[in-house]
């Protein structure tokens, strides 16, 4: 096990809020966490390589359930795909972490792994770095170029409400003044492959995020989030889907969190 820490660590431990998720607007007359005479795209920190990570033998992260965690995908035929778990989430009478839609899919690059008849698929972390904890079925919302989202409903989600065991998570930047977002602004990934990574903003269009390529394949499914400089939280905008190109892509949250019904954590 290495444990990696660029600043400092907090806990991860915290309980599942059921009031409704806070909601941001950089662009009102009074943003939460903003400063009326900073620049928008200023708001925000780039915190590359920060964060807190517990990383295996190829350096990617592990552990039990949470935000940024490598999750091995499964069915009754393979097993060596590899997305990360997204943002914590909570619903009416049950618990769960968002992820990337395509996750739930065959591996359509390698068809002869999945001969036969192909199941639902499955995630699984490893706490320890090598027995398997079983989350669930992936169930798919989405799997667009354009629209990509998935959930994991499982008890072993704790109420995780901080990204990279750093930044609490302070709320959710809704689609309108995500779309106001200046090009340039400091757009976070924490994926399991390439850990806490930050990327100018290059455009917003319907919930489409798209940003400077800066993620790895095995990303797939992670918190996308802008920091915001004053208060140090994280502000969650999306779920990482991949790349195309030279430029990364993401979902915007809370059209996602709409349609299944779910807020995310936050802190208290």
């Amino acid at each position: 096990m290495r444990r990696v820490a660029l600043v400092g660590a907090v806990s991860l431990a915290a309980a599942a809020c059921a009031t409704a998720t806070p909601t941001v607007d950089p662009t009102s007359a009074n943003p939460v966490g903003g400063t009326d005479s900073v620049p928008l795209a200023q708001q925000y920190l780039n915190v590359s390589g920060q964060g807190v990570a517990q990383l295996d033998h190829q350096l990617e992260q592990y552990g039990s359930p949470a935000p940024g965690v490598k999750i091995a995908l499964w069915d009754a035929q393979v097993h060596d795909r590899k997305c990360t778990i997204g943002p914590a989430i909570i619903a009416v009478g049950r618990t769960g972490f968002l992820t990337a839609g395509h996750c739930a899919t065959p591996d359509t690059e390698h068809p002869e792994r999945w001969s036969g008849a192909v199941g639902p698929v499955a995630a699984q972390v490893h706490p320890d770095g090598k027995g398997a904890l079983e989350l669930g079925v992936i169930e798919q919302i989405s799997a667009t170029p354009t629209d990509d989202a998935g959930v994991i409903w499982t008890r072993a989600a704790a109420g995780d409400d901080t990204i990279a065991g750093t930044w609490k998570v302070g709320g959710v930047m809704t689609v309108a003044p995500l779309q106001r977002l200046p090009a340039g602004t400091p757009v976070c990934v924490d994926g399991a492959i390439s850990k806490v990574v930050c990327s100018p903003l290059v455009s917003v269009t319907g919930t489409q995020i798209r940003t400077r390529l800066a993620t790895k394949e095995g990303d797939s499914g992670a918190p996308v989030f802008v920091v915001d400089a004053r208060t140090k939280s994280a502000i969650l905008i999306g779920v990482h889907r991949g790349w195309e190109g030279n430029e990364g892509v993401a979902t915007a949250i809370e059209p996602i969190l709409s349609r299944v019904g779910a807020k995310v954590v936050v802190a208290a």
